[in-house]
């Protein structure tokens, strides 16, 4: 016979066993089932035996009772690396996979893919979309500690003139201050435009100095572009096992190969006004790769939600808002959310209340920057930001942080506003920010209580603006020649 615990509440009906099967008789008047979900610690559950599947969850019809979809595996865990498909003319199909690679036999969703894996996930899960038009995802919450990368497509671009791949020219290198890495094209090759048109693409390298090999994938955003030349974010190795490892910046040179490529994975992301993706109490890193995502979102949308301690990892994706400009939320956080080699066009590039945001090697366009708020504590480094056109724009916004760190990011064509607005923070340590362009305003406002150490340079402001106030200012290592303030700007010591 069959042990069998039953417990019941307005949302759930949870039946676990052992042994045996469990069946359900169809609901009557009273229904005994009233949710959306039944959950088992082991067996089976159904209003009919031929639809149960062993130890699943089961996506009951709160309205018949009815089993209406099998809602993946609840007890089993993994037992290696797994690495499943989506396509386009893939098949989702009730299955439970838990080490293995089903690439060959590829689901049509990403939900269909995620409702096919353990939710204890000790091991690292690879989720390849290939190149089409997909709707948003629902996260799945797992536990064990594990990594769930998903992963799309990269198309190669082909530039108007010039060479899409190649092996990089004399004099390819990467600025350890700036993070910039400079790609000269090839020997012998055609111009590429003028037009600074590869802005917003990206750097794959496949191979020579700088490569990894898979699964990393060592990336960067083109910031700009002359007819020799490409001037990269950042190369950063992605998609490894640890957060640190995702900031490893890898040096290149004219033996390095690489290729342009943009991001032919396409998300929908259509619901205006709520939260899009959603990820709560998850227990490892979900990572987000290599995908394009666009749509509607307005004034409090947001994409990617990570709460209760869960992370989102964001690399190497493009996000296009263009016309939900006015403080458009494009991410909001209360877990970690971390963003590496990432491009926003359009809208907030990340507007969060969060435990940590961090953001690597970013480029955006027409976009507010990181607007942050009681956080625990916020770094960047080697982001450009071009608020160009945006009022009050500013690259980092930050109220109540434990503490911010920043190295080499800048901030071109703000107007009327800051590089760094900051309110109550803890601690600020800033490195080599900058302005550029035509930047009206400040380069810094600080509101206390703050402390602030800085070396950096190229501070900028005008009549009656406040660089400082209320704030501790440590400056160090400044070199002879630095400008820390300037245009009619007054320095007020009060103090014994």
């Amino acid at each position: 016979m069959a042990s069998l615990e039953l417990t019941r509440n307005s949302a759930a009906v949870v039946l676990r066993q052992t042994t045996g099967q469990v069946v359900l008789p169809q609901p009557s008047s009273s229904r005994l089932v009233i949710a959306t979900q039944v959950v088992l610690g082991g067996g089976n559950v159904s209003t009919d035996e031929s639809v149960s599947v062993d130890g699943h969850i089961a996506v009951m019809d709160g309205t018949t009772g009815k089993k209406i979809r099998d809602g993946g595996a609840l007890t089993v865990e993994t037992t290696g690396d797994i690495v499943l498909a989506v396509s386009t003319t893939g098949t989702d199909r009730t299955q439970t996979i838990t080490n293995g690679d089903y690439t060959s036999t590829p689901f049509l969703t990403i939900d269909g893919a995620l409702d096919a894996l353990p939710r204890f996930n000790i091991h690292t899960v690879i989720i390849n979309v290939g190149a089409g038009t997909f709707a948003k995802w629902i996260p799945r919450p797992f536990v064990g500690g594990g990594t769930e990368r998903i992963i799309g497509y990269r198309a190669i671009v082909t530039p108007s003139s010039g060479v899409s791949s190649g092996t990089a020219g004399t004099g390819t290198g990467i600025d350890g201050v700036t993070g910039v890495s400079t790609i000269v094209k090839p020997t012998g090759a055609p111009d590429w435009p003028s037009d600074n048109s590869l802005r917003g693409k990206f750097i794959v390298v496949t191979g020579g100095a700088g490569f990894l090999a898979a699964p990393v994938i060592v990336i960067g955003c083109i910031k700009a572009n002359t007819t020799t030349q490409l001037e990269v974010a950042m190369l950063a190795g992605v998609g490894l096992a640890t957060s640190d490892s995702n900031f490893v910046i890898e040096a290149i040179d004219d033996t390095t190969t690489w290729e342009i490529v943009s991001m032919a994975t396409s998300i929908t992301v259509d619901r205006v006004g709520d939260t899009q993706m959603k990820l709560v109490g998850c227990q490892g890193v979900t990572s987000v790769e290599c995908m394009s995502f666009g749509g509607a979102g307005d004034q409090y949308g947001s994409v990617f939600y990570p709460e209760e301690s869960s992370e989102f990892h964001i690399m190497a994706c493009s996000m296009d808002f263009t016309g939900n400009q006015n403080y458009g939320a494009f991410c909001v956080a209360v877990g970690e959310l971390v963003f590496v080699a990432c491009y926003v066009n359009g809208g907030s590039f990340c507007d969060a209340s969060a435990n940590t945001v961090v953001a690597y090697g970013c480029v955006g366009d027409n976009c507010y920057g990181f607007q942050v708020y009681a956080t625990l504590a916020a770094y960047g480094a080697y982001n450009w930001i071009d608020n160009a056109s945006l009022a009050g724009a500013q690259l980092w916004s930050l109220y109540n942080c434990g503490s911010f760190f920043d190295y080499a990011s800048v901030a071109s064509n703000c107007i009327a506003s800051a590089i760094i607005s900051a309110v109550a923070c803890a601690q600020l340590q800033l490195n080599v920010m900058m302005a550029t362009g035509t930047c009206t305003g400040y380069g810094m406002a600080i509101s206390g209580p703050c402390v602030a150490a800085t070396d950096s340079k190229a501070f900028t402001g005008d009549a009656g603006d406040v660089l400082l106030d209320d704030t501790v200012v440590s400056i160090q290592a400044a070199a002879y020649g630095d400008v820390f303030v300037r245009d009619l700007c007054e320095l007020i010591y009060v103090g014994s």
